[in-house]
């Protein structure tokens, strides 16, 4: 039977579909789940947080993987810790050539197998939904082959891109781009063939119920992420975790996707920023900010191993408040 082929051979348009899945849409999943409200304004800091150890210090900033031009230019006190630094940290590089190196595996990683559909992994209902949302979309039903998130990935990257937020514009592609202009050191927190197979450790009934949830809120993605950029740029960050994490407390079913796309990540990734303090390297790191929030942040494992987080105020004008030091919902 010949192979069904979603996507063009062409090397730029994998790398496209690579560089929104990997490190761009995984962190937005979750982000889709709730229907929000406008924040109430308050003073602004910034969404990076000084870690100190002793005399070593590092930053750690939040990022918005996707964004517009409204993030920039980035609030001085951000900029002058980068230029500080001796090395950046991300999540993963998603530098041309490793997105080269990994293209060719996105049909392995986004597809089922041959001959499998979503209609062979999915509930009746859940299948039956899925087709109706394509119709009613004009999405080509071959989207149908892609597993549960892998068609969030694309369904999510279209509704951003038509919204105008592009991956160019955020946090972490910016400050990417800039290390690899002065030669700095990049340094990853996570692989790309981790990320990308995250989804193996969520069983199908969970697939599917996040998969139904985010299409649920398809149409109210444009609120969220509005909300989400103004909550960036005040440095809000208890509205940023009610915003990610307000589903993980009423749908129980949905659980096991946050322990995986974010507990158990945030304390990996948190051992790896507290061994930059212990060889005291000077990074700046940048992570999605919505693994800075919540109970059991990078910011609460940090803790926990006796670091010292403080959010740092911004210097632009109109945008300053004092420093805040653990004033997150952390865990006892």
């Amino acid at each position: 039977m010949e192979t069904i082929t979603i996507f063009s051979q062409q090397k730029d348009v994998r790398m496209r579909l690579a560089r929104a899945f990997i490190a761009r849409i995984l962190p937005l999943l979750c982000l889709l789940l709730v229907l929000v409200a406008p924040a109430a304004a308050q003073p602004a800091a910034t969404f990076m947080w000084e870690i100190r150890k002793g005399e070593a210090i590092l930053h750690l900033l939040g990022s918005l993987h996707m964004a517009d031009a409204t993030l920039y230019p980035v609030d001085p006190a951000v900029n002058r810790a980068f230029l500080d630094a001796k090395a950046l940290a991300v999540e993963v590089d998603v530098s041309p050539d490793k997105l080269a190196r990994v293209a060719p595996q996105m049909d392995a990683f986004t597809r089922l197998p041959d001959g499998q559909t979503l209609a062979d992994v999915l509930s009746p209902e859940g299948a039956a939904r899925v087709t109706a949302f394509l119709h009613a979309q004009d999405l080509p039903s071959r989207l149908m082959v892609l597993k549960p998130l892998g068609l969030m990935a694309v369904l999510t990257n279209q509704r951003m891109d038509a919204l105008g937020y592009s991956t160019n514009y955020g946090v972490d592609e910016h400050f990417l781009r800039r290390a690899r202009a002065a030669g700095m050191p990049i340094h990853e927190l996570e692989t790309l063939e981790f990320q990308l197979t995250m989804d193996q450790d969520l069983s199908p009934a969970v697939q599917e119920a996040v998969l139904m949830q985010a299409l649920e809120e398809m149409d109210d993605v444009a609120i969220y992420t509005r909300a989400t950029l103004d909550a960036w740029k005040r440095g809000d960050a208890a509205e940023l975790a009610r915003l990610t994490f307000e589903d993980r407390h009423t749908q129980p079913m949905l659980e096991p996707f946050y322990e995986i796309l974010f507990d158990r990540r945030n304390e990996a990734m948190a051992n790896g920023i507290a061994r930059f303090l212990d060889r005291g390297e000077k990074v700046f790191v940048v992570v999605g900010a919505g693994h800075l929030v919540g109970e059991r942040s990078i910011l609460h494992f940090l803790q926990q191993r006796g670091l010292q987080c403080t959010q740092v105020p911004a210097m632009a004008p109109g945008n300053s408040s004092p420093a805040r030091t653990a004033f997150l919902h952390l865990a006892p």
